[in-house]
């Protein structure tokens, strides 16, 4: 087993069609790396920036609670340094939030894009090792056996005390070795050249998502491996099974991707602009019915009669818009968790999704970022409840009217800035930036997928007639 094996890798990395693709795979890998580089400290220094603006402008308010609490901040996530592994259409998803101490709306990116320009698909690791390496693995094994039949040479191994379990084993082991040396060899080449170039943290975080982001890939490339020393079982001329697996790498590489968004999109109808704005007027006409006349009535007073009930009024109003708001959003997440979810089928699907969950990019980062953002707009509320009981001068009218407030409804005395909250300590604590966290779900998939492909591949082989 370790000669045949030992003879495949020899043969495997002397294999023009292995130097080609090989060589195809370390350009990605060098490319992604720039790219990669570049990239993040663009986006590093538009998030810097950010904060700056909203820390002066947060300084400019600071002479009242109520203009602190109402400023509209830009809230923009800081840049993962894992987005090399698996972008996750980063250049579609909003990665900025308009927040203050009553609502947070307006998703949006705000990355330096050309929007003049077609989406093209990033050239991240998921992409690589999905599309470039799960090919090379089919041109490098696809005539595993029945090139061995063609030219004579299984026969003759056979005919020496080698076992079929031996031979399955020494010619996977061996290809596996070619295709993990490759991939070794062509991520050391684009951490080196992130590392260097100051877009990626020694960080223990990192490090671990890393090397399961390098596990995943080995269980793809194992898939698409195994599948390929099945079919060369199975086929009598190496020509006839690079065609099926070609079609197979489409099916699963394309074909499976493109079905998912379709059914994802036909499953879940996510309600257009109008249709939401038609909703809140709706829903704010009906809960205007059930209010005293004198709820929208301001005559500048803020300790006359009725101006508790425009409190409620103001409140129910500003809860209407954000509930209809979220739910258009929360039905774009779930159609996208449901293409996610389809393309399960295909081990590239899988690998993708996982990755994304690893480096909390995609529709996984854009839904914790949201999360984190509606967690820091109760801060900003619950700062501005606090502060306010403090001035005994206050009505203690907490509410906000749209885009402003009526004046002297609550306290409009000083705030300590540095009292302020601020959506970095969550950034912080959230360990956006690397996560450690798992895709159980997915790794147990693709080793299921692994051990079934395995055990179809011995028996193909075991049945395989070498004359």
């Amino acid at each position: 087993m370790i000669n045949i094996a030992r003879n495949q890798i020899r043969m495997g990395l002397k294999d023009a069609k292995f130097l080609f693709m090989a060589m195809l795979v370390l350009i990605a890998f060098v490319v992604n790396g720039f790219i990669y580089s570049g990239s993040y400290h663009i986006a590093r220094e538009d998030y810097e920036r950010s904060q700056r603006k909203t820390e002066q402008d947060l300084e400019a308010s600071s002479s009242s609670l109520l203009d602190v609490t109402n400023y509209m901040q830009t809230a923009v996530r800081p840049p993962s340094p894992l987005s090399f592994i698996a972008d996750g259409g980063s250049a579609q998803l909003p990665n900025s939030w308009q927040v203050n101490a009553f609502m947070y709306r307006n998703p949006e990116n705000k990355a330096r894009s050309n929007e003049q320009l077609p989406i093209v698909i990033p050239l991240d690791w998921s992409f690589i090792i999905g599309t470039l390496m799960s090919l090379l693995t089919i041109l490098i094994s696809y005539e595993a056996v029945s090139g061995e039949k063609r030219d004579g040479t299984l026969r003759l191994l056979l005919s020496n005390p080698v076992s079929r379990m031996q031979l399955f084993l020494g010619k996977y082991l061996g290809l596996l070795s070619v295709l993990l040396i490759t991939l070794a060899t062509c991520a050391a080449v684009s951490i080196t050249i992130l590392i260097t170039q100051g877009a990626l943290p020694l960080t223990a975080d990192v490090a671990a998502s890393i090397g399961w982001a390098l596990l995943l890939a080995c269980l793809c490339l194992s898939f698409f491996l195994l599948l390929s020393i099945a079919v060369s079982s199975l086929v009598v001329t190496p020509a006839i099974g690079l065609v099926i697996l070609i079609i197979a790498w489409i099916l699963a590489v394309a074909a499976v991707p493109g079905a998912a968004r379709m059914v994802a999109e036909q499953s879940v109808k996510i309600p257009a602009i109008y249709e939401v704005t038609r909703e809140i007027e709706a829903r704010t006409e009906a809960m205007q019915r059930g209010m005293p006349l004198n709820s929208l009535n301001w005559d500048g007073n803020p300790f006359a009669e009725g101006m508790r009930n425009r409190t409620e009024y103001c409140r129910r109003r500003i809860a209407i818009i954000e509930e209809a708001w979220d739910k258009m959003i929360y039905e774009q997440i779930r159609q996208a968790r449901l293409i996610n979810f389809l393309s399960y089928v295909s081990p590239t699907g899988l690998i993708n999704s996982a990755l994304q969950d690893i480096c909390e990019t995609g529709i996984s980062g854009f839904e914790k970022t949201m999360d984190l953002v509606g967690r820091y707009q109760d801060q900003l509320h619950d700062f501005t409840l606090a502060v306010d009981k403090l001035d005994a001068e206050s009505p203690h009218l907490v509410y906000t009217w749209g885009d402003g407030t009526d004046p002297g409804v609550y306290s409009t005395k000083p705030v300590d800035l540095s009292t302020i909250p601020r959506i970095q300590a969550l950034w912080r604590s959230s360990g956006l930036s690397a996560s450690q966290a798992v895709p159980w779900l997915q790794l147990i998939l693709l080793a299921a997928a692994n051990l079934q492909m395995a055990v179809m591949a011995f028996f193909a082989l075991l049945r395989y007639d070498p004359r």
